[in-house]
Parts: C-alpha cells; sequence; structure tokens
C-alpha cells in the first residue's frame, strides 16, 4: 500500500513535473517568438528610416542639382 502510494504520487509528479517543464518550453517559445517578432518590426522600423532617410536626402540632393541648373541657366 505504502510503494503504490508512493509510486502513484511518483506518477503524479512526474506528469507534474513533465507539465511544468513543457510549460516552460512552451512560454519560452512564445517569449523567442515575441523576441524575434520584435526584432523583425524593429528592423523594419530601421529599414524604413533608412529608406525614408534615402529618400529624403535624394529629394535633397535632386533639389540642390535642380537648384544649381537654374542658377546656371539664369
Amino acid at each position: 500500500m505504502v510503494w503504490y502510494g508512493m509510486v502513484w504520487y511518483g506518477m503524479v509528479w512526474y506528469v507534474w513535473y513533465g507539465m511544468v517543464w513543457y510549460g516552460m518550453v512552451w512560454y519560452g517559445m512564445v517569449w523567442y517568438g515575441m523576441v524575434w517578432y520584435g526584432m523583425v518590426w524593429y528592423g523594419m522600423v530601421w529599414y524604413g528610416m533608412v529608406w525614408y532617410g534615402m529618400v529624403w536626402y535624394g529629394m535633397v540632393w535632386y533639389g540642390m542639382v535642380w537648384y544649381g541648373l537654374v542658377g546656371l541657366v539664369s
């Protein structure tokens, strides 16, 4: 009876421990997914800023060239 109780308790402990461990793995996956998603989103924002900066810089450069041509013609 004591032995049976120990085995049953051990099984419950094992299942509980497995659930906790599985929960930790699942939580880790979710957290990792959030970090990965954050990196992708941050990368998109950074890329957008760089792209916007390039376009804005290109507009300024184009404006300088255009202004220089107008000044040269006149």
